[in-house]
């Protein structure tokens, strides 16, 4: 029966099925690897397609650690496949002996890139691509890998992972580019893919700060506490940023606030301690009027609070002096235009009248 069958194939053919046979001879029956190297590149150079050739050669090549034989081989099986979840299979194969076993990570991407554009479910791929991309410092193909990926999956009706791709190609704008404005717009797509995401407007306080661009994160935690004023982690990272910023008046009220949700942590403790206003009976020395002024209007200061202080300061002792029918204070200026001169003075002469009154 082989005789008759071998009658009827031409030279090659038969050529072929006898290499087969001697194959099958040299890895099954002899377990001779090496001794069938050379017969299975004969019948590869003839029938360089032949699937059922291509595994042996794949488990012969795997068997015998030769890396550099084994990659092509696999790469021509995911050729072959008809099917894009199989092609990816094998693309993510020949992807992992050239990245672990022949230490090509560039190769390597492009094959898990590969490997993507045959099966974007593949997110494992998707995280040794970025991996390799990071370790390699090859940043903006970092930034094209993210956003390819995002252009594959963003149609898909699952807008959750399009809102985590578009929040981690931010953080390669701003950490590994050093572009905020790119940052600030793939976060923005996001916050329209997700209004609700808080994870998000946290990203852009991180990009901004990472960008030092203080003055803007603090925009966004104010408004972050403008829409929700119980949100506590918002005032901790507003208090974080005053102190960077070294404007430890409004970092004392954040403070003050803060000792209204939780315990407040020892350096918050400090700060109050140390910042916290002293009593005029405790201020050593005196100042002059215009000293008061200065000090009392530093640039430091929030100037919304100072405002809202000397105007319940005037109120107050205005008040005061009425219920103890006390005479209009001497000394202060009609020409002040700010009111503070003349509260102080009334201020320290109520003091100097009750020392024993709080105030």
């Amino acid at each position: 029966a082989t005789r008759l069958l071998l009658s009827r194939l031409s030279v090659d053919a038969r050529r072929h099925v006898l290499l087969g046979s001697a194959i099958d001879l040299l890895v099954r029956r002899l377990g001779d690897l090496d001794g069938a190297v050379p017969v299975l590149d004969e019948a590869l150079a003839q029938r360089p397609d032949d699937l059922p050739l291509l595994h042996t050669a794949m488990r012969v090549f795997g068997e015998l650690h030769a890396w550099t034989r084994l990659a092509p081989i696999v790469g021509r099986i995911a050729a072959l496949q008809d099917v894009p979840e199989r092609r990816a299979k094998y693309l993510a194969a020949q992807a992992q002996i050239v990245c672990e076993k022949l230490q090509d990570s560039a190769r390597a991407a492009d094959l898990y890139d590969a490997v993507l554009d045959a099966d974007k479910t593949r997110l494992d791929a998707f995280s040794t691509l970025t991996r390799l991309y990071d370790a390699l410092g090859d940043h903006q193909a970092l930034e094209r890998a993210y956003r390819k990926m995002i252009a594959r999956v963003r149609d898909d009706g699952e807008p959750e992972l399009t809102v985590e791709l578009f929040k981690k190609l931010s953080r390669v704008y701003a950490n590994r580019l050093g572009d905020v404005a790119s940052a600030e717009k793939a976060l923005e797509a996001a916050r329209r893919l997700d209004p609700n995401d808080r994870s998000v407007r946290a990203l852009a306080v991180d990009v901004l700060v990472g960008g030092d661009e203080l003055e803007r994160a603090v925009a966004v935690l104010r408004s972050d506490i403008r829409r929700d004023p119980h949100d506590a982690r918002s005032y901790e990272r507003l208090h974080e940023m005053f102190l960077r910023q070294g404007r430890l008046d409004h970092a004392v009220t954040t403070a003050q606030i803060l000792s209204g949700f939780r315990a407040s942590t020892a350096r918050e403790l400090r700060l109050l301690g140390n910042a916290a206003p002293k009593a005029l009976h405790d201020v050593p020395g005196c100042l002059s009027d215009h000293a008061w002024a200065s000090h009392l209007t530093h640039p430091d200061l929030c100037p919304s609070l100072t405002a809202l202080l000397t105007t319940l300061a005037r109120a107050h002792t205005r008040l005061f002096a009425r219920t103890k029918g006390m005479p209009s204070f001497p000394g202060a200026e009609d020409d002040d235009p700010t009111g503070i001169r003349h509260a102080i003075v009334d201020l320290s002469l109520i003091h100097i009248s009750e020392p024993t009154r709080p105030y």
